[in-house]
């Protein structure tokens, strides 16, 4: 056996020592190797995104997180990211020093430096977060360097994304205006015992209004003090409540699947003042498997989700299964012939993700924008998809690694 399968067989089993090097191999730019031979155990993990401004209390409010998700027996695992010098090109790592929870054999804490990268965080983050999913942690905190207001890369590493605000920064929510608001699940409030708390709140809540338009009153603000503990139950509550709603819509499959793919959710958002492509909603995932039946029972035995049919498309050289979960469907994929694309995923990746679809109202006029836009293409024309769609698949070099799909359905 290779050293590599070895270390991996150790990291399954729990050794914290293997976990540590597993990801360590990822900073060091063995991340696909690693990933390969862990799929098929990726996307479990609840996957939460701390961020805000320098002085939020980042750290602090992660080490009471640790607790509470421990006090319920979960495991955790936490990636901190600290900023790397651009003189030196080193990291102090001063979150180790931060989080001060006692030795637990059900915590797991790794930091890591920036190193160049912007947004917040790492470029080895995605790997290490598929480290700890893989090795069963059930939930992993993201916790990003202070951050402003553009440096929003946290929404496609995290199912959940938490945004920290704080009073006593000046203008109160400047440091976290515009991208941050838009890109947050949950807005929490810290320090919320000190003076100007609620004017802090009274502003996030101007400002989410703004950005998320009719559904920025179901976006929550809670206020706490992670010092102290105040509110900290009230928020579990909350982000217990935020992971079922994205369950119950089929949300977190989605923003699952770009992850587990390196895709971009910030790639997929349409600039309405720049575009005039209207993009409706996601479609579906399709999901290449090697036997429809087989791969169905998962879905239905443990998820509760039926087939509605199964149709070959000759010219794709495929049979799909229809899957309705919320708004979005589960299209399963088996090739009906070994030179087909879907054949050839699955021999060259193995059995996963093969694309994602976006609904849009006029597939004729998008792909005309695209190729105004000079995005590279795999179709030039409109063809004819599973149930009477109207698609074309835009290149994954042009989508951060997605095959994405465009669909029109009348």
């Amino acid at each position: 056996m290779e050293e590599l399968d070895l270390l991996i067989a150790s990291a399954l089993e729990g050794n914290k020592r293997a976990i540590s090097k597993l990801i360590s191999r990822v900073e060091q730019g063995s991340s696909s190797e690693v990933i390969r031979k862990l799929a098929g155990k990726l996307g479990k993990a609840k996957v939460i995104g701390i961020t805000g401004p320098p002085g939020a209390g980042k750290s602090t409010l992660t080490n009471a997180l640790i607790s509470l998700f421990r006090q319920r027996r979960e495991t955790v695992g936490v990636v901190a990211i600290d900023p790397t010098s651009p003189f030196t090109g080193g990291a102090i790592l001063g979150d180790r020093v931060r989080l001060n929870s006692d030795p637990d054999e059900g915590v797991f804490f790794r930091s890591m430096g920036t190193r160049g990268a912007y947004g917040g965080l790492s470029v080895a983050t995605r790997g290490a977060i598929n480290v700890l999913d893989a090795c069963g942690y059930d939930v992993i905190i993201i916790e990003t360097v202070g951050v402003g207001q553009g440096e929003v890369e946290i929404i496609n590493h995290a199912d959940l994304v938490m945004v920290l605000a704080v009073p006593g920064l000046g203008d109160d929510i400047q440091a976290i205006k515009a991208g941050l608001l838009e890109i947050g699940d949950i807005f929490v409030v810290n320090k919320s015992d000190l003076p100007g708390a609620d004017r802090v709140a009274v502003e996030l809540r101007a400002g989410i209004s703004l950005s998320a338009g009719e559904k920025y009153e179901q976006i929550p603000i809670i206020m706490v003090s992670a010092e102290t503990g105040m509110g900290l139950d009230k928020l579990l509550d909350s982000i217990d409540n935020v992971f079922e709603k994205l369950n119950d819509s089929g949300e977190i499959l989605l923003r699952r699947a770009l992850r587990l793919s390196g895709g971009s959710r910030l790639g997929l958002q349409v600039n309405k003042g720049e575009s005039k492509m209207k993009c409706l909603h996601f479609d579906h995932i399709g999901v290449a498997v090697k036997n429809l039946e087989d791969a169905a029972k998962f879905y239905e035995a443990v998820l509760g989700i039926k087939p509605t049919g199964i149709e070959e498309v000759e010219e794709q050289k495929v049979k799909v299964m229809f899957m309705p979960c919320g708004d979005c469907e589960f299209e399963l994929l088996e090739s009906t012939s070994p030179d087909g694309p879907v054949a050839r995923f699955i021999e060259k990746y193995g059995e996963g993700v093969q694309h994602i679809a976006i609904r849009v109202d006029d597939i004729d006029a998008a792909l005309a924008e695209l190729k105004e836009k000079g995005i590279r293409l795999i179709d030039e024309t409109p063809r004819y998809g599973a149930g009477g769609a109207r698609i074309i698949f835009i290149h994954p070099k042009a989508t951060n690694g997605v095959l994405l799909e465009l669909c029109e359905r009348k």
